[in-house]
């Protein structure tokens, strides 16, 4: 008995202390482990941010590229006119020039209406007539049934020219060509905006007619 409790006494320690030292090891092992996938973690989640960042920026690319084909497409660059090269005649002072755009208006002749005024607008930059003529280019784009660029030269006028007597009818007229869209938000929203403007126009009480038959 003796014998035994001595060999126990002895190797109690011995046996406490491999014990201690198994757990020690397998507690640095785990921590090691969870170290590398911490690391394997932070590695993953740095590709996640840089992968977002490219989608990110490949979206916006996109957007860069749909926005700036939209422009081209909506964008009326108006071609250099040389008058020379012209199958018809187009007068060059300013008064008879307008003349001109209005007759053949009139008559329905739109194209030769609109080549005269890129005409003007080419060698009249800083005319008295200007918004009279954007107003009548803009007209003659919706006859022809150009409606972006017809939204655009009336927006040139709505907006540029705040005291020319075309701005009514440019916003009846945007209007129209809103309801020929099927853009009803934006042709009411034109309507309203023409009448809180121009509250005592022929063109605000043409609007509010428009308004109550929809």
């Amino acid at each position: 008995m003796k014998s035994t409790y001595i060999y126990i006494v002895i190797l109690l320690p011995l046996l406490i202390s491999c014990t201690s030292f198994k757990n020690k090891s397998s507690l640095e092992n785990y921590q090691s482990q969870l170290l590398e996938l911490t690391d394997e973690l932070k590695s993953k989640e740095h590709q996640i941010k840089v992968l977002k960042a490219k989608n990110l920026a490949l979206q916006k690319s996109k957007a860069r590229v749909k926005s700036k084909k939209n422009s081209q497409r909506v964008k009326n660059t108006r071609p250099v006119i040389n008058p020379e090269d012209l199958e018809f005649e187009i007068p060059q002072k300013p008064e008879s020039m307008l003349g001109f755009i209005r007759e053949e208006y009139t008559k329905t002749n739109y194209k030769k209406s609109l080549t005269a005024t890129d005409l003007f607008i080419q060698q009249y930059s800083q005319n008295k007539f200007l918004d009279q003529v954007y107003y009548y280019r803009a007209l003659n784009l919706k006859s022809l049934k150009q409606y972006a660029f017809a939204l655009k030269a009336f927006s040139h006028v709505e907006n540029k020219y705040l005291l020319s007597p075309f701005r009514p009818d440019s916003l009846l007229q945007k209007a129209e060509i809103y309801q020929i869209m099927n853009l009803n938000s934006y042709q009411q929203r034109t309507l309203y905006k023409l009448i809180r403007q121009y509250p005592k126009s022929k063109e605000a009480r043409l609007a509010q007619l428009e308004l109550n038959n929809n």
